[in-house]
């Protein structure tokens, strides 16, 4: 009798996910109740006119849908690593970077004033960044993407063992892909 059995992925070697820091996540909150507010006394306030109604109460509820999105969405950084890829995402905005264009890995401090912020940031030469606020390390990946060579940052808590699981999964020694 022939074997049916297909080839299964191995767990991945390394998972992390990042909280966002509380008083990030409590300024957004504080934001989006201070727009409830506004829009409760506007409700209430007996000379306000249909045009402002036209206007106001729509854009205030795209405001806090938005807010309310970038709350849920920024609120956890996910990074993996399995056998094919490094993942990494904020909610539904991720990346996933095929380990076989993954030239280099180091393990190097965050400079937010290169990328601008924190977040998910865009920046010249073509460096982008998954970062988290409060987390001032990470690891840059250089990855070949066609013609172009583009360098990733992904904060992490344990830079060393997220970058020694790249090179695990590559099968290189400690110390190559730098």
């Amino acid at each position: 009798m022939e074997d049916l059995r297909t080839e299964v992925e191995r767990p991945p070697s390394y998972e992390e996910e990042i909280g966002a820091p509380f008083w990030l996540m409590a300024l957004l909150a504080a934001a989006l109740a201070a727009m409830v507010s506004a829009v409760i006394a506007v409700a209430l306030d007996g000379e306000a006119d249909w045009t402002l109604f036209a206007w106001y109460f729509p854009l205030m509820a795209v405001a806090g849908a938005l807010l309310v999105a970038a709350l849920l969405s920024f609120r956890l950084l996910h990074i993996q690593v399995s056998d094919d890829a490094v993942r990494f995402r904020f909610g539904a905005f991720g990346r996933s970077l095929p380990l076989r264009n993954v030239r280099g890995c180091e393990a190097q401090k965050y400079r937010w004033l290169t990328y601008g912020g924190w977040g998910i940031r865009f920046a010249l030469g073509g460096r982008r960044a998954w970062s988290m606020p409060g987390v001032p390390e990470g690891v840059e990946f250089t990855v070949a993407e066609g013609k172009r060579v583009r360098r990733y940052f992904v904060s992490s808590r344990s830079p060393e063992l997220l970058a020694e699981a790249v090179r695990g999964r590559r099968g290189l020694p400690s110390g190559t892909l730098r």
